[in-house]
């Protein structure tokens, strides 16, 4: 592009190459290199050339505050029915942290609100999301060909989440903030670094762990038990490869 600008005999040929390309990345160094008006523009115009009705992969990386949301929900519009690997960096920074308060400055405008309709795409078989609000279905079973859910500092709204097991699930860190919730089920691994904010008004919890290193890991377990110790009924089933034991 920077070079169809000094000659006009490339403008014709890195759009042909454009607008056959599987693989759409507006990656940091392209973020950067353009003020947020132009880049808008820029993706605008690109996103109209191109044709294809399959595309691999979507990368943006981009942090639309209030005024760019429309833009960016129009592009994941654009792209969502034809894409296979969904990438939506939407402040960089949080996935180099370690932080987790939302209101670090380093962590950027506020988080971007999904657009539900992204859930009515079937085709995306990797969703890799970074600093924004997801309000999913409450049963992803439908959804055959999702395999992988990366997500980072991501906020996920709901009352229940079934998960498939075809999904693939690594979390590191999991923070829980849910000051009204009265009866929590959690079904998984025992995460490394489960975090409860406010929890304070369960008081009924039912946990069904798998582990297969239950014995290397069960400090973790502990850790985990201990944020719930307020709760009047509490119950803890673990499966691992030993046989299924429960308190």
């Amino acid at each position: 592009m920077k070079t169809s600008i000094l000659s006009r005999q490339w403008i014709n040929m890195w759009k042909a190459l454009w607008i056959y390309t599987t693989i759409i990345d507006f990656d940091e160094e392209f973020t950067n290199n353009l003020k947020k008006t132009n880049y808008v523009q820029v993706v605008h115009q690109l996103l109209q050339l191109h044709t294809l009705d399959k595309v691999k992969k979507f990368h943006m990386f981009f942090s639309p505050g209030d005024i760019y949301s429309s833009d960016l929900r129009e592009w994941i519009e654009f792209v969502k029915v034809r894409v296979g690997e969904l990438v939506l960096d939407l402040n960089g920074n949080v996935r180099h942290s370690n932080l987790t308060n939302d209101d670090d400055i380093r962590w950027g405008m506020n988080k971007f609100r999904m657009p539900n309709s992204l859930f009515s795409c079937l085709s995306i078989s990797s969703l890799d999301l970074t600093w924004c609000i997801l309000e999913p279905p409450h049963d992803l079973k439908r959804y055959k060909a999702l395999k992988s859910v990366p997500l980072y500092g991501v906020t996920i709204n709901g009352v229940q989440l079934e998960i498939n097991t075809r999904v693939m699930f690594c979390i590191e860190e999991m923070e829980i903030r849910t000051p009204n919730l009265k009866n929590l089920q959690y079904k998984g691994q025992v995460c490394d670094k489960p975090i409860f904010i406010d929890v304070s008004s369960i008081n009924e919890a039912t946990l069904l762990l798998n582990h297969d290193e239950l014995d290397y890991k069960l400090h973790l377990l502990q850790n985990f038990l201990t944020t719930l110790s307020h709760v009047s009924s509490l119950e803890v089933k673990v499966t691992s490869t030993h046989p299924v034991w429960s308190t």
